[in-house]
């Protein structure tokens, strides 16, 4: 993960991505640094770690902040490309995001998969289906099944975005987003930011 920091950044032209102590503040109110406890941990994921207290681990904000403008980026190009995306989470995620995608320019490239990840959803001709093809990028907000989806991804070698926490080991993943993605704050600033940054 040397290189993610390393890597010169691109000018963020949106306001709620490019104000870093505004994007610090809402993701401190909506309690996106809670990690898991240390048990519960992968000793990968420490090196984005910025403490911890009463054994739980508090994510390093920075980290979260650049991941999520890189990620954007990266969202934001295909999209304007015409590519199509797969949003990979569980049901309630799924209705906040699809409410927001109706009617919008890019409904009809987002794909989502809902039910529990088991395996050859992109790379088993018997179930991939025609709605999944020619897939250029994959969002996973489902953490504990990461290592499939993972898996899939890479052997198919298709880029992944992962909203995971501190349980997974971040350095297999493409673009890592380490927050606390199972409170409904948390979630909700999230979805926002997918929002406003692709005018949505």
């Amino acid at each position: 993960m040397k290189q993610f920091y390393e890597k010169k950044e691109k000018k963020i032209k949106n306001k709620y991505l490019s104000n870093n102590n505004k994007l610090f503040k809402n993701l401190l109110n909506s309690n996106s640094h809670f990690g898991y406890n240390i048990k519960d941990s992968n000793p990968k994921s420490f090196n984005y770690v910025y403490g911890k207290r009463n054994n739980q681990l508090i994510l390093d904000l920075d980290f979260t902040a650049h991941s999520l403008k890189r990620s954007f980026l990266m969202i934001s190009k295909l999209l304007k490309r015409k590519k199509k995306i797969l949003i990979v989470c569980n049901d309630l995620k799924t209705q906040f995001l699809k409410k927001e995608l109706i009617n919008s320019s890019i409904e009809k490239q987002v794909e989502f998969i809902t039910q529990r990840w088991s395996g050859g959803f992109i790379t088993n001709p018997l179930l991939l289906g025609n709605r999944l093809k020619n897939i250029s990028l994959v969002i996973s907000f489902n953490d504990t099944e990461d290592d499939l989806v993972i898996k899939e991804a890479t052997k198919k070698k298709i880029p992944l975005i992962s909203v995971s926490n501190v349980n997974i080991d971040p350095n297999l993943i493409n673009y890592p987003i380490l927050m606390n993605h199972n409170n409904i704050k948390s979630i909700f600033f999230l979805i926002f930011l997918f929002k406003k940054y692709l005018n949505i």
